[in-house]
């Protein structure tokens, strides 16, 4: 089925489906047939993810200016009696897609070309890497090209489901206690390295902060138990405290 026939069944079928989406994901090919060129604009070009956002702007209203994940494109490369360009054209080819398109464009959040290691007959033209896996001319050109940090945007978000205290504490006193951590948001805690969560500054309190450390990765969902440290002034009262 022609996509903006399908996207119309699916309009049809939920109302407004469109408008649900938070992201959108892209099979910007350089047809037909894999030859096209990078400088091509249109539907069937590197750049067809464009049509789809008009599509949805225009045709189904979304206001939204949605991220976009283009999960599927690149060249195949020549051989075994087809048509495709050479692997130096391919490499040139990604690599201006790349400098003059996708990277130019906020928009595109992620572009994984198809297929990483595939050297298989059914999609062997299209690997980066062959039989003895050794990388192809645009591989190395892609590594190279100066690129954003792959880390998505993502919220960070957590709330403390328990924690133990103990009902007063004296006058210049350290207490160490636990607190039960959940992850509620769309990031998993400590993947990029060790957190640390610095304490809201308390009138006579000192607070530690909460530390997730560099080995432990906290997946949306999940809880922790973390340590924490209380240490009161001679100043006697009631205060609060809390982490950013």
């Amino acid at each position: 089925m022609e996509a903006f026939k399908f996207m119309q069944q699916m309009n049809f079928e939920v109302p407004g489906i469109f408008e649900k989406l938070d992201g959108w994901t892209s099979h910007s090919y350089p047809n037909h047939g894999f030859l096209g060129k990078p400088w091509e604009n249109g539907k069937t070009s590197v750049r067809g993810y464009e049509w789809e956002l008009n599509i949805l702007k225009n045709t189904f209203k979304v206001s939204r200016d949605l991220p976009v994940f283009i999960t599927e494109t690149g060249w195949p490369k020549s051989g075994k009696g087809n048509k495709y360009y050479d692997e130096k054209t391919v490499a040139e080819y990604i690599k201006y897609a790349f400098e003059n398109v996708w990277l130019k464009d906020e928009r595109v959040k992620a572009v994984t070309p198809f297929v990483l290691n595939y050297p298989q007959d059914l999609f062997d033209e299209f690997s980066w890497f062959d039989k003895k896996g050794q990388p192809y001319p645009q591989c190395e050109t892609v590594k190279n090209i100066e690129k954003v940090s792959w880390w998505p945007e993502q919220e960070k978000k957590y709330e403390i489901v328990s924690i133990l205290l103990p009902p007063f504490l004296p006058a210049n006193t350290k207490f160490n206690g636990k607190l039960t951590l959940k992850n509620v948001g769309q990031s998993i805690l400590g993947e990029q390295g060790s957190i640390e969560i610095p304490a809201i500054p308390s009138e006579n309190l000192l607070i530690s902060p909460l530390v997730v450390p560099n080995n432990q990765k906290i997946k949306p969902g999940e809880i922790t138990i973390l340590d924490f440290s209380i240490t009161s002034t001679s100043k006697s009262g009631e205060y609060t405290f809390n982490w950013e």
